[in-house]
Order: C-alpha cells, then structure tokens, then sequence
C-alpha cells in the first residue's frame, strides 16, 4: 500500500501543496510536513510535532533497520531509486526526520525497540553531517553512514538520474531519426 492510499500523503485544496502526515504510536495524527508544487516552500504545519516524524512502514515485518532522511521527498526517492535498482535495496522503515532533529528518530526507537541499526541517510551538507554524527552517538542501535551518489541528498540523485534517462531516450531517438 502507498502513501496515499495510507492517507499519508495528500494534496492541499489550496495551494496544491504536498502535506506529508506523521502519526505518534497510537496512530494520530501530530505532524505534517508541506512541501510545494510550484515553489521551493517547505516547512511544517504550525504545531506539528517533531517527534512523530512521517514514515514509509518497511516491507519485511520485523525489520531491525530504520533509515533517517532528513525530508520525505529524500526517504521516497531513496525508495525509489531503490525500486529501480540504482540504489542497493533496503526492506527497512524508512523515516523522515523533519529536518536535523532527532526527535522523530528517537521516538521511533522508544516506540520500536526492535530495531537495532540505522542507515543515516541526512544530506550530505553541514547540517546533515552534524546530525549524522548525532544520530550516530544515539545509544542502543548501530548506525552506518550513506550518502546519496549525486548531489547533496537523495531528490538530487532522483532527478539526476531520471534527467539523464531522459537525455539518453531523446539521444537515442534524435539519432535513429536521423538514420531514417
């Protein structure tokens, strides 16, 4: 099941805005996160709480691995250059950390004490690092470092690659064209 069929992730009347929902532990609603359509906006709804950070569930039931990105768009574009093979697969709760706060990651720890390692999967910037070294001193689970193969984080990798598919597609006809 996806994100919209989850009613995770729907798109505002207003604005067309895409608002990301996070849930605490019973399933309730207390964060969401916007992201524009149209405009480089992005920010949380007012009162949103951190610590109940949006997640994609994991695909394996009892996965022992969590994956802190620091947006949802990086942990659903991570999943999908996973999908698509670009990426090493990973079958484990991908989680958005709303920004570099660990709140989100440390709630979801407390709430699942299964899981045992994290991939940190925060921009590859100043921020992020700084809270990929945070991230790695949590106690209780171990941490491996991952970096996106293009760009600063994992949308930039997104789009890269599929604007390089589309260079190669359009190269490919231009070029059988010409051969007529």
């Amino acid at each position: 099941m996806n994100c919209i069929e989850r009613g995770d992730l729907y798109e505002s009347a207003y604005r067309h805005d895409c608002v990301f929902k996070g849930k605490d532990a019973n399933g309730k609603v207390k964060y969401a996160a916007i992201r524009s359509t149209t405009s480089s906006f992005k920010g949380d709804v007012e009162g949103s709480d951190k610590k109940c950070a949006f997640l994609l569930p994991s695909v394996e039931p009892g996965s022992t691995f969590v994956m802190a990105c620091e947006s949802p768009i990086d942990a659903l574009s991570h999943q999908t250059l996973a999908l698509q093979g670009y990426v090493q697969p990973f079958n484990g709760w991908r989680l958005s950390l709303g920004g570099t706060s660990t709140l989100g990651l440390e709630y979801f720890l407390e709430h699942k004490p299964q899981i045992k390692h994290c991939l940190i999967c925060t921009d590859d910037d100043d921020a992020g690092n700084k809270a990929a070294e945070r991230i790695a001193e949590l106690p209780g689970i171990t941490t491996e470092r991952l970096l996106p193969p293009i760009g600063v984080d994992w949308n930039d990798s997104l789009l890269a690659i599929q604007k390089a598919e589309r260079m190669q597609y359009r190269a490919h006809y231009s070029a059988r064209d010409e051969r007529g």
